[in-house]
């Protein structure tokens, strides 16, 4: 019943071709993770959950909540985009907080670091948390961090732009080759200047960037998003095959090496466990693609290029022993498929082709379109197991341990592993398997790591990851992060102020600039205040304005003058105010509360009660116009500041619209190239192909003609030689007749002779008759007698 209710739901689905999609990405459950690219020195990893701090490893795969700390002598390099790279200095902690498609959350707790952002992908952006302010990278460009216990300073480069958060709530924006100094946390001060010129760091971030992309075959081979291209052409050399394209050939490598043997299974709480290789070379081939064998040689094969890339923690098929314990893998071969280990669980041990543009390909056969939904994972038989020692194995007790006692099978003993895709789950992780390392690893000082950072939006917390994989969440020893949300925008001139004593980034020595003009607090949504009696001061601001990020007296005694130096607060209605002090003037022009012109009692000198309205009148009226210009003062610097928020707004979007049109022209332009050399190179192909089958034929038309020659000489040789046969036996013949008739003629004349010799004694006892010759021969006679008369006639 349930069939027969069933079918005509699937009639439809093939009638109108809904059919679910094959799922392509699904196992890609976040971006790319930042890659460890470059160690020089000394530098330490900790990993949230892991018993201690280790020594970085090149190729580590950073998750959220990791962190590293460089020595006296250490730098390091973090790929965290495509063409984007983040360096450090030596005594540099940084943490990744977040990792998401959108954003990447980044924190310096002191140190230098640098961002080299030649590219940024469309709608993400980089996040950097320090002690004093959060940086929002939103542009390509250059930003350099210098960070320390007092203050941090931003200084951007080509191009690059940032929006600042201060811990305050406070905002400001940041240009291109500018250096804003932001001090203090509460209440911050800030310098802003052009930037200095490039120190020996700053050259030597522009010198690693360009020799990076400078690795021109790589990237014309594999995309920009696929991390590590530019290492392969230091470490390998490109082939082209045809049965897989373009392939890739490492240069040095142990005899009997195989992918997959020499490295680490690190757990990643967002990927599980990754494979982590000892090469330096070992990111982009172990992620992406596939190996394959050429010529008994390993080579990876990218594939066909595809639009987005798609990262995988490792591309193996899982192989467990047949009645026994024990886990293996094998690299993927050509066009085969992964079973996720990672991603949702829907996804997990379904056939993946995420990222991969090649055909799709198992035991051997090309699938089409919809063959992958027919597939069981115990149907697989992976091809690189035909391979001598291809396949490594290792207990499943000590894998999580780290331990690399593992071997590799031959060939004649894999016949009893089969596919296993739910090995991954049955490897219990360890404390020690997040960082698989050992040695010394020096870890930040006690200060750096209790000290706060701002972001503007909460960190990834890993504790709950940690405690679904059955590992002990560690307590938080650094303080929360302080979490903020930008609010008022700052004026574009801010105030300017040296640099504390002995900061590490050089300022020149440049004077302070005179602070720009002030604007009430009511742009923070706070009214205006006035004096004890609800009076404006003479200056329109209010007794409580305070010049923001200025130092200097922050009392109610009165605000910065404009040539740097306090002042009372003007009108404050105060009956001891001095006179010709800024008091509001009288209906005559006196100071209100002023002395009287003539000397005397204040009381016996006063003015009369109806001088007394009249002056409260007009006082009144000067309160008012007072109050509305401060109030159009107030609401002109709003629109003024709303304008020049909008302008900027305008200017971001310009500037975005044109780097996403000068990104979409570039790629155009890539595509272009590829598609040309593509066309060139199949043409080149062809060319090739052509040449070396006309070769083939002349070379096949020459064979062919001399062997018609030698078959027309051996012709004539062969019938040369029957004539000869022929002309030898006619002349034997002719010999054999001639000699039987001689014999004949022998024989006949010897039967004569015995004849004549039988007849000889009769004819001698009685003469016989002369025989008559026969009528011919009596004929013959007398014409010979007629001829011969005499008888001598011989």
């Amino acid at each position: 019943m349930r069939a027969h209710s069933l079918f005509p739901l699937l009639l439809l689905c093939a009638l109108f071709g809904v059919f679910p999609a094959p799922v392509a990405h699904a196992a890609s459950t976040t971006v790319t993770p930042p890659r460890l690219a470059l160690v020089e020195g000394e530098a330490s990893f900790w990993r949230p959950g892991a018993e201690d701090w280790v020594p970085a490893r090149r190729n580590l795969p950073f998750a959220a909540g990791d962190e590293l700390w460089t020595g006296a002598d250490g730098r390091v390099e973090t790929q965290v985009g495509p063409n984007a790279f983040l360096r450090a200095a030596p005594r540099t902690r940084l943490s990744f907080d977040r990792i998401d498609a959108d954003v990447l959350q980044v924190g310096i707790a002191t140190g230098t670091a640098s961002f080299d952002l030649t590219a940024l992908p469309r709608g993400r952006s980089i996040e950097v948390g320090t002690p004093n302010g959060a940086y929002t990278l939103r542009t390509p460009g250059y930003y350099r961090f210098d960070v320390d216990e007092r203050a941090t300073a931003l200084t951007t480069r080509r191009g690059g732009r940032a929006d600042i958060a201060f811990a305050n709530g406070l905002a400001a924006a940041l240009g291109s080759d500018e250096t804003l100094l932001l001090a203090g946390t509460d209440t911050p001060t800030v310098e802003r200047h052009r930037a200095d010129a490039p120190d020996a760091w700053d050259r030597w971030n522009f010198d690693r960037t360009d020799e990076l992309l400078a690795a021109a075959d790589s990237a014309r081979r594999v995309p920009a998003e696929v991390y590590g291209a530019a290492d392969l052409d230091r470490y390998g050399a490109w082939r082209e095959v045809p049965e897989y394209g373009t392939v890739w050939e490492p240069a040095q490598v142990a005899p009997g090496w195989a992918p997959y043997s020499d490295g680490n299974w690190v757990y990643d709480p967002g990927y599980g466990w990754t494979w982590v290789d000892d090469a330096p070379w070992g990111w982009a081939p172990f992620h992406y693609g596939r190996w394959v064998v050429v010529r008994e040689r390993w080579m990876w094969a990218p594939g066909p290029p595809v639009r987005r890339p798609a990262y995988a923690p490792a591309l193996v098929g899982w192989l467990g022993p047949a009645g026994a314990a024990g886990v293996g893998w094998v690299a993927l071969g050509w066009g085969e498929p992964a079973l996720p280990w990672w991603g949702r669980r829907d996804v997990v041990g379904r056939p993946w082709w995420g990222g991969w543009g090649g055909p799709r390909v198992v035991n051997r056969r090309v699938l089409r379109d919809r063959d992958g939904y027919r597939l069981r994972p115990a149907d697989i038989r992976y091809v690189n197991c035909d391979i001598d020692r291809a396949v490594v194995v290792a207990p499943p007790d000590r894998l999580p341990r780290g331990d690399r006692d593992w071997r590799r099978l031959p060939r004649d003993e894999v016949r009893r592993w089969r596919p296993a895709e739910r090995q991954p789950q049955r490897l219990q992780p360890l404390p020690v398997s997040l960082a698989p390392w050992t040695g010394r690893a020096a870890r930040p000082p006690q200060r750096v790591e209790e000290r706060p950072l701002v972001h503007t939006r909460a960190p990834d917390d890993v504790r709950q990851r940690l405690r679904g994989i059955g590992l002990q969440a560690p307590e938080r020893t650094a303080p929360a992060p302080r979490v903020v949300q930008p609010g008022v925008l700052m004026p574009r001139e801010l105030p300017s102020r040296r640099a504390p004593e002995g900061f590490g980034v050089d300022r020149g020595g440049r004077p302070a600039a005179p602070p720009p003009p002030g604007f009430d607090a009511t742009r923070q949504g706070q009214p205006a205040a006035g004096d004890a009696g609800g009076r404006p001061t003479g200056d329109g601001r209010g007794s409580g304005w305070r010049p923001p990020f200025v130092g200097g007296a922050r009392d109610g005694a009165g605000a910065p003058a404009p040539d740097g130096r306090n002042r009372p607060a003007a009108g404050s209605g105060d009956a001891g105010a001095a006179p010709g002090r800024g008091a509001a003037p009288g209906p005559r022009g006196e100071a209100a509360g002023a002395a009287p012109a003539r000397g005397g009692d204040a009381a016996a000198a006063g003015p009369s009660p109806r001088a007394l309205g009249r002056e409260g009148t007009a006082m009144q009226r000067l309160q008012e116009m007072q109050q509305r210009q401060a109030t159009e003062a107030v609401e002109r610097a709003a629109q003024e500041h709303a304008r020049e928020a909008q302008a900027q707004q305008r200017q971001a979007s310009e500037r975005e619209a044109q780097g996403r049109a000068r990104e979409a022209q570039a790629q155009q332009r890539r595509l272009l190239e590829a598609q040309q050399r593509q066309a060139a190179e199949a043409a080149a192909r062809s060319a090739q192909g052509g040449a070396r089958d006309n070769q083939a034929m002349q070379r096949l038309q020459e064979m062919q003609q001399r062997q018609a020659a030698e078959r027309a000489a051996q012709g004539q040789a062969r019938e040369a030689q029957a004539q000869q046969r022929r002309l030898q036996e006619a002349q034997q013949r002719q010999a054999e007749h001639a000699a039987q008739g001689q014999a004949r003629e022998a024989q006949q004349r010897r039967l004569q002779e015995a004849q004549q010799r039988a007849r000889a004694p009769d004819a001698a006892q009685q003469p016989s008759p002369r025989p008559q010759a026969p009528a011919e021969q009596r004929g013959i006679g007398r014409l010979r007698n007629l001829d011969c008369p005499s008888g001598t006639c011989n």
